[in-house]
């Protein structure tokens, strides 16, 4: 993890860097630690830092180098979070900086650009997909170690490793997923992938945090291959998972499991009660596609009942 704080100089047009001239920077105390600096692509020589209370310090080892005229990235420093909720403090320490002219040894003065001064809306730790044989499904599960104003949470799962980007994924989740808000401790998270699964196919999962700042984030996606030629358990329980789109237009996925031994049937009503469709459905984990093309836009209830369930869930269609 990172915080970036790009900087130029800001003294006078051919001055030089002298040896050891030093720069510091304000940070918040015991937020940082383990810093690493690097001059790679720099003009500046060599670099060393190191954290004191409330100070990154980084010396330059360089003589006679001319300032840039542009903007020109000097080192960059990469620092272990000790703690996300602390804001990271970052300002620039004037009085401590010692820049000098090798010719002349005045001091010279840096301007910093930027900074980041936030905490980090969520520090996760792991993201995990399993698939389950027994129940034809994908178990999704997370963990954060600490989360900052947290709204909560989108899952999305798409068939390559660049559908997030290419807009070919769907959104697993009816809702937001609620996330801890503000916590300094694990927060352990597991979601249910409901949806058709092709035997062979790769699955890739994107998760997604909401800030309540409104600020989103998108995680690394993870994947899962589904087996071959493989022919799950029957289910040992009934639900009725769930459609996708939703809403949709003209035709709908509704999936749901049928556990051994029962036969469902699964009807389709609309908003004044009217039954529009009606389908018997066997044993096992699946989905049903209804067409609505026929139909006006509006709200539909569909209803999965067998021997041991029943259970309703709505959907919208909009022309």
């Amino acid at each position: 993890i990172t915080r970036n704080a790009p900087w130029t100089t800001n003294t006078a047009l051919g001055a030089f860097f002298g040896f050891n001239s030093t720069t510091v920077f304000n940070i918040q105390n015991n937020a940082f630690n383990n810093p690493v600096v690097s001059n790679l692509g720099s003009p500046i020589s060599n670099v060393v830092t190191n954290i004191y209370t409330n100070k990154l310090q980084v010396e330059l080892v360089s003589s006679g180098i001319e300032v840039p005229t542009t903007p020109t990235l000097l080192y960059s420093v990469t620092m272990d979070i000790v703690n996300p909720n602390t804001t990271a403090a970052l300002s620039w320490n004037s009085v401590d900086t010692v820049i000098y002219d090798s010719s002349n040894l005045m001091y010279r003065s840096l301007e910093l650009l930027g900074g980041d001064n936030s905490t980090l809306p969520v520090v996760l730790s792991s993201f995990t997909a399993e698939y389950v044989a027994q129940y034809d499904h994908v178990e999704l599960a997370w963990v954060t170690q600490s989360e900052d104003g947290n709204e909560g949470w989108n899952l999305y799962r798409g068939e390559s490793a660049e559908a997030m980007i290419n807009g070919d994924v769907i959104i697993l989740n009816e809702g937001l997923i609620p996330g801890a808000g503000t916590s300094t401790v694990p927060t352990y998270y597991d979601f249910t992938d409901d949806y058709t699964l092709v035997s062979g196919t790769t699955y890739w999962y994107w998760l997604e945090s909401v800030a309540q700042s409104g600020e989103i984030v998108v995680f690394d996606p993870i994947s899962v291959v589904m087996p071959l030629g493989t022919t799950p358990e029957l289910p040992n329980v009934t639900t009725l998972k769930g459609n996708y789109p939703n809403p949709f237009n003209p035709a709908t996925e509704i999936a749901y499991s049928i556990k051994a031994g029962e036969r469902g049937v699964l009807s389709i009503y609309n908003a004044k009660g009217q039954k529009v469709h009606r389908v018997e459905l066997e044993a096992g984990n699946g989905s049903y596609r209804w067409e609505a093309k026929d139909q006006a836009s509006g709200i539909y209830f569909y209803k999965l009942k067998t021997d041991s369930f029943s259970s309703t869930k709505k959907m919208l269609l909009l022309k």
